[in-house]
């Protein structure tokens, strides 16, 4: 335990490299975007929902593009009261999770 007159080790380091393990690139990704005062931690976070949120429109993008293929009418984008945006949200990420779960059955 550390006495109360010191500060709590810093782990940004060892984070950073950890990150890097994961998603090769990332901390200079998140480097080149940190604002002001902004910690490490902090930009890998707003870093990673921005790729998150870009995944996820690609993913709706392939999925707008299968139903054109299939002659179906495009799945309507514009969020409503009842939350159907953000259930096609949850679909889309659900769908990704499945799909990334199936590739790691494969290679076994």
């Amino acid at each position: 335990m550390y006495p109360v007159d010191s500060q709590t080790p810093d782990y940004s380091q060892q984070y950073a490299v950890s990150f890097n393990e994961i998603a090769p690139g990332i901390v200079e990704w998140a480097n080149s975007f940190r604002a002001v005062g902004e910690t490490l931690i902090d930009s890998i976070a707003r870093v990673r929902t921005a790729i998150a949120m870009s995944d996820a429109q690609r993913a709706m993008l392939d999925i707008q593009l299968q139903r054109a293929q299939a002659g179906l009418p495009p799945l309507s984008m514009q969020q409503n009261s009842n939350g159907n945006g953000l259930m096609i949200l949850a679909l889309i990420a659900l769908v990704l999770f499945m799909a990334s779960r199936d590739k790691g059955n494969e290679s076994e």
